[in-house]
């Protein structure tokens, strides 16, 4: 490729040289060496934008987004996501607008033709008739008259069925391609999150014995999960963003982003600290005042940290609680509602976030923590609004958070892969042929 560049540049042919410093980067980003991707690509990427070659600039988009990635600059591979998107929906528009200009330049030429055709044939059938019949003439004129106008008529209707029906076939196959290439766009966006979210094999071997129940209501979930081991402290986090698919997705990877940023610093924080840290961020980041018509984009969070030494935990959040089976009659250091199961050993404690989202709200107030003293073999159970919410069953109803809550206790001594698998099929049997409301997140941890 480096022969390849050093022979366009002697040729001055500009594509060419775009198209080699593009290679040469895409070669050092499948080696791993991201600097010399970075230059490459940015080489390339400016020069097919001075020239105009927008396929070109959409692979080189593509690969500085695959190189953010690697190095985990997340926000930075959105942007390179967004401007790639942005020149495949121009591209496709200016094939469309030429498509259709070629087709009508072609019936409108066709049209023409027949029509003189035509004529020409009612000139001859005219000049037959006076010469045999003199007497006629005015009767074989009418009726040829008749004759040919019903058959204009019918010639007209049948060349603008053939028409439409050729400009409906072209207006398929434009929604069709812009329906793949929708779903291509949404498929590189959840590669993304895939990349961002930990998944749950990898977390068994640091976290305490847990499972993940993480069913997107689309390709990209507005739900995500986030988990950090930080000296002697681990973080387990379940959110629920504004809306789902790929506005949600988008708000998701913001959300990562930011937690990731927040705890970069040497200090160690509280779950309410954090929360109110995230808060900050995510009203100025959005540019949120308060005034009519901004936008409203925060997150619904349950986020604990557990002391691995003591299992002393903290807790804070914003809309939804946490959930703790314990045997434990000290399990928390506040007035909080107990709940006797059947089991006698087992006590349900139910904690409630504040009443507010993680974004701007107009009454806010400081996120409290709270203080949880957990025992070995203690559940919690952290997640968002979408199981509980699902429509489904004989009646078509809402699933409730009093069925879940009854599922989680009913399930809270099996083994916990075996919870996850009863909280799956329990899901899937209640909705059966109802379509899937919202995203769906249940993080189930064991002391």
């Amino acid at each position: 490729n480096l022969e390849a560049l050093a022979i366009e540049r002697k040729l001055d042919n500009k594509r060419g040289i775009s198209q080699s410093y593009i290679n040469i980067g895409e070669g050092y980003l499948n080696v791993g060496d991201m600097n010399s991707a970075n230059y490459y690509l940015n080489r390339g990427y400016e020069m097919a934008k001075e020239i105009g070659v927008k396929e070109d600039v959409m692979s080189a988009l593509e690969g500085l987004s695959g190189i953010a990635v690697k190095q985990g600059n997340y926000k930075q591979a959105l942007e390179y996501f967004q401007n790639y998107t942005d020149y495949k929906d121009s591209l496709l528009n200016e094939e469309t607008n030429n498509q259709i200009a070629k087709l009508d330049a072609i019936y409108e030429n066709d049209a023409k033709r027949k029509e003189i055709s035509l004529l020409n044939k009612e000139k001859v059938l005219q000049d037959a008739a006076i010469q045999n019949q003199q007497l006629q003439k005015v009767i074989m004129g009418i009726a040829l008259l008749l004759v040919l106008a019903i058959l204009f008529f019918i010639y007209r209707g049948s060349q603008q069925r053939q028409k439409a029906s050729a400009l409906l076939s072209a207006q398929k196959e434009i929604v069709d391609e812009k329906n793949r290439e929708i779903t291509d766009s949404i498929n590189y966006a959840q590669r993304i999150q895939k990349a961002v979210l930990k998944s749950d094999e990898r977390e068994q071997s640091n976290f305490p014995e847990h499972f993940i129940l993480f069913k997107p209501k689309d390709i990209v979930s507005g739900d995500f999960y986030w988990m950090l081991e930080k000296e002697d402290s681990i973080y387990i986090t379940v959110a629920d963003c504004t809306g789902h698919g790929v506005p949600g997705g988008f708000m998701s990877m913001l959300g990562v982003a930011f937690l990731n940023e927040i705890n970069a610093q040497k200090e160690v924080l509280s779950p309410a600290k954090i929360l109110e840290k995230l808060r900050a961020k995510i009203i100025k980041e959005l540019g949120q005042k308060g005034e009519a018509g901004e936008s409203r984009d925060g997150m619904d969070i349950s986020m604990i940290r557990i002391n691995k030494k003591n299992n002393k935990a903290e807790w804070a959040g914003a809309n939804n609680p946490i959930w703790i089976l314990s045997a434990n009659n000290e399990l928390i250091n506040s007035s909080e509602t107990v709940i006797k199961v059947n089991n006698s050993e087992y006590q349900f404690v139910e904690i409630k976030g504040n009443k507010q989202p993680v974004g701007f709200f107009i009454n806010q107030k400081p996120f409290i923590n709270h203080q949880i003293n957990l025992n070995k073999g203690d559940m919690f159970y952290l997640f968002s609004d979408g199981y509980a919410d699902q429509f489904g069953g004989e009646k078509g109803t809402k699933l409730m958070r009093k069925e879940f809550k009854q599922l989680i206790i009913s399930s809270a001594t099996e083994p916990i892969f075996k919870q996850k698998e009863i909280l799956d099929n329990h899901f899937n049997q209640w909705r059966g042929n109802v379509d899937q409301i919202d995203d769906v997140c249940v993080v189930g941890v064991k002391v």
